[in-house]
């Protein structure tokens, strides 16, 4: 494991520490984006296997110590090792499966560690795209290569382009090929022309013996493996932590929502996004305005076009709204005064927050989930008027 002795970068290392954890029995009841927000190791039913096997990948990574040496001893005290006959949750039939082997620690390691990686490199280019605003496929140090993957070096994209959606490396069981970031200059140097299109992608049926789903798959890519871990991450993390705080309570889901806009930089991170690739983050709990919506879901989202233009947009009075006031919002929605606007079928909610009043205009999806319409500060004689208005 040399190739990979080289400490995770913090993206990385996060990435692993906010995976939920998912018993499973085969790889395939873990499937696509899932990985994005989910850790799990085929046969590894209990859930105690997979803090371990959380805990030592983290460790591994920040102490430079070997993976395999910290958690083969847990496993084996569990009697997560060997061959074993074991029951199929799925069909109730007991099968005689492979536990722990040092070949499997192996395969573990570096698929979650390659995943993590790609991510947090995926995540660190929204930074920096300005600047480097192509990605260039690169083979890895493998000694022999999958023909498909050599058909594809060397292509150049900008950093967003949607063939980045499915080939994002890694693309399949120990698959070391990366993207490199570059700059225009380079990209013209290497031959880049923007009117040339990306490669095609040809496709083929998959059956998830599992599940009996019929999926349409890249054909140059292992099944289970055409996702962007980065950019799926983001979603499937967004709609975890809205289905955990839907189901925790008002009093425990607002403690959930408090602790992500806690993390300034993850959000930012997502915040990043292309509008395109628009990502509904939780940002309050609002019973009053679910009953003004006549809704039983009372979370209320904040897409990140919307938060990226009210960030970057609104100015009020010579002041520029940062990301910490958009923390007021909860507080906005619990004491404000609701207003009713017949024409836009929406509710705004104005509030005085220290020596600012501030302004919040919400609505409902198709789907039935309330989200932030605008947010921005507003000068106080047009607070009141509209308030006195009604």
């Amino acid at each position: 494991m040399t190739d990979l002795s080289d400490l995770l970068s913090k993206q990385s290392i996060d990435f692993i520490q906010r995976k939920t954890l998912k018993p499973t029995f085969s790889w395939l009841d873990n499937w696509g984006e899932e990985h994005a927000h989910s850790l799990s190791v085929a046969k590894a039913t209990q859930l105690d296997i997979l803090e371990d096997f959380q805990a030592e990948l983290i460790k591994s990574e920040k102490s430079g110590k070997g993976f395999k040496e910290g958690v083969k001893p847990k496993l084996i005290e569990k009697g997560w090792w060997g061959k074993q006959v074991r029951e199929d949750p799925l069909t109730g039939e007991l099968k005689t499966v492979q536990l722990g082997s040092d070949r499997r620690l192996k395969t573990i390691y570096r698929a979650n560690i390659r995943t993590a990686r790609a991510a947090g490199q995926w995540e660190r280019a929204q930074h920096t795209k300005k600047t480097l605003p192509y990605f260039m496929y690169q083979l890895g140090a493998s000694e022999h290569h999958r023909e498909h993957h050599v058909a594809i070096a060397g292509t150049i994209l900008p950093v967003n382009h949607a063939y980045w959606d499915t080939h994002f490396p890694p693309n399949g069981w120990g698959c070391k090929c990366r993207v490199r970031q570059i700059t225009n200059v380079e990209a013209a140097r290497k031959g880049y022309d923007p009117k040339k299109s990306a490669p095609k992608i040809e496709y083929k049926e998959f059956t998830n013996k599992r599940t009996g789903e019929i999926l349409k798959l890249p054909a140059d890519i292992d099944a289970g493996w055409s996702t962007n871990a980065g950019k799926a991450r983001a979603n499937t993390l967004m709609q975890h932590l809205t289905g955990r705080i839907t189901t925790a309570g008002e009093a425990s889901g607002r403690k959930v929502i408090q602790e992500l806009w806690a993390d300034e930089k993850y959000i930012k991170t997502i915040a990043a996004l292309p509008n395109e690739n628009k990502v509904h983050i939780p940002i309050a709990i609002s019973e009053r305005m679910a009953k003004k919506f006549k809704t039983d879901k009372s979370t209320i989202m904040i897409g990140t076009d919307t938060l990226n233009l009210k960030r970057e947009a609104r100015k009020v009075q010579k002041f520029d709204l940062k990301f910490d006031d958009f923390g007021k919002i909860q507080t906005i929605l619990d004491d404000g005064h609701i207003l009713h606007d017949k024409r836009r079928k929406n509710y705004s909610i104005l509030h005085l927050v220290g020596k600012l009043w501030f302004k919040v205009e919400v609505n409902i999806s198709k789907a039935s989930f309330m989200h932030v319409q605008a947010f921005y500060p507003i000068e106080k004689k047009r607070a009141i008027k509209e308030i006195e208005k009604g």
